[in-house]
């Protein structure tokens, strides 16, 4: 028996013809699944691609792909690398470095921010505020020192804002293709 008569339900696996998949009557194990690479040396594999003429191989069909599922998928990404940035790049003042923050950082920032300016229009008591760094340095600043730090932490946060809206909207009015979502991320800096 000839060994287009031992495999069934061919199809290739790529454009270029160098892999693909069947079912294979095994001697002793009968019909089973069976993945032939061009690569391959067993002596199977061999006997196959050197009978190619003979055997019915199913052509490639290229996968189709749902931009519209890509692109959500990606803008998933986007948005938790936008969050990352918030804790991963940071900010220099006093001598160290600190984060944009998470969420809750910021509200409290801005609870600061606010007490801080009533402080230094004589609304309230004056105080110091204790603000623990990237690098995990606790440190006590004046109110004018957490005015300061709490703009420099909004700029630095409407910073990976803005990179992030920009990598969203090259995404959703942009990218036409597999490759070009792909392609896709926040840029290191601000774009002009």
């Amino acid at each position: 028996m000839g060994i287009a008569a031992q495999i069934a339900h061919a199809k290739w696996l790529n454009a270029k013809h160098t892999r693909f998949e069947c079912d294979y009557n095994h001697p002793q194990l009968g019909w089973v699944p069976f993945t032939a690479d061009v690569n391959d040396k067993s002596e199977i594999t061999k006997e196959l691609f050197n009978n190619l003429v003979s055997l019915e191989i199913a052509e490639y069909v290229e996968p189709t792909v749902d931009l519209a599922e890509l692109k959500e998928l990606k803008h998933t990404e986007l948005k938790k690398l936008r969050d990352s940035l918030r804790v991963t790049e940071t900010i220099e003042f006093d001598g160290d470095q600190f984060t944009a923050g998470k969420e809750d950082d910021q509200n409290n920032m801005n609870t600061f921010y606010s007490k801080a300016v009533a402080m230094k229009a004589g609304i309230v008591e004056r105080k110091l505020f204790d603000w623990m760094s990237a690098t995990n340095r606790l440190h006590t600043f004046t109110p004018e020192e957490i005015i300061i730090l709490a703009t420099l932490m909004e700029n630095k946060v409407q910073d990976i804002y803005a990179r992030y809206w920009y990598a969203r909207d090259v995404l959703l009015a942009n990218a036409t293709t597999k490759e070009e979502v792909d392609g896709i991320t926040i840029p290191p800096t601000r774009l002009m």
